[in-house]
């Protein structure tokens, strides 16, 4: 079931208050090995301008080049609310840039939603666990491999076919992974500058029942699939959990 959203917006009502999308924004899509690769952490509600400073402790970034993991060191710019770091580019070929905003505990209070268990807040209830997942696709080109990468983030979306194959007016699939197994549910998409209204999206569309999902891109520019699930979890400091996870690449004109 597809539904190309022109005009409209797909507002996420039962999201908390302060879950701004996390999403890896790299400062260039094609680079040579050794070259500078500058990137910036936007957590938002318009895509992809950020609206709010995430800790610095929740906030990790790395170059993900085959089996290599390397940390990119971040910076705050406190006036533009990001993080930003740069590193050397590791191949000229495919690589992957992937972050995550860790765990945190939101309880509801009184004075609605705030961050902290109800041990530490008086009256609070309902302690929900909260992470957040992006990766970025840099230099795909047709014969790159990466593209279909599984990273093993507990919420993920995987494309199945090479973006940098996939020509405005096309169909991308991708397949949704929860706890590594396929997930049925919605799917958003939207392309940078698509809209500054908050919660808006180019596209949406729902899953089948093996977790795949196709979006038609619509535009060249650079794109974000997003997905989120929720889920009861008893433990030792939350009831809930709810996890949201995008991929971030470029569709070529």
């Amino acid at each position: 079931m597809v539904r190309l959203l022109v005009v409209a917006a797909i507002c996420v009502l039962t999201a908390p208050a302060g879950a701004h999308e996390f999403v890896v924004k790299p400062g260039t899509v094609n680079v040579e090995a050794g070259a500078p690769v500058g990137v910036t952490v936007v957590s938002s509600h318009v895509f992809m301008t950020s609206e709010e400073l995430e800790p610095a402790k929740d906030v990790a970034v790395w170059i993900v080049d085959g089996e290599r993991r390397e940390p990119v060191k971040l910076v705050a710019n406190p006036a533009a609310l990001t993080y930003t770091g740069s590193i050397a580019a590791p191949t000229s070929s495919g690589f992957l840039i992937a972050g995550a905003r860790l765990p945190q505990i939101w309880s509801l209070t009184p004075e609605g939603l705030k961050q902290g268990t109800p041990a530490q807040l008086p009256g609070a209830r309902r302690p929900m666990k909260i992470e957040k997942f992006s990766k970025t696709l840099v230099n795909m080109q047709a014969a790159d491999a990466p593209w279909g990468r599984v990273l093993g983030d507990r919420l993920e979306v995987v494309p199945l076919a090479n973006p940098a194959t996939i020509k405005p007016g096309q169909d991308l699939s991708v397949r949704i992974l929860f706890d590594g197994k396929p997930l049925s549910t919605r799917v958003y998409a939207t392309y940078d500058g698509f809209t500054e209204t908050p919660n808006s999206y180019a596209y949406f569309t729902e899953t089948a029942n093996d977790g795949t999902a196709k979006i038609r891109l619509t535009q060249p520019g650079l794109w974000m699939v997003r997905v989120e699930q929720r889920i009861d979890e008893k433990a030792s400091n939350h009831e809930s959990y709810m996890a949201r996870a995008a991929v971030v690449f470029q569709v070529k004109g």
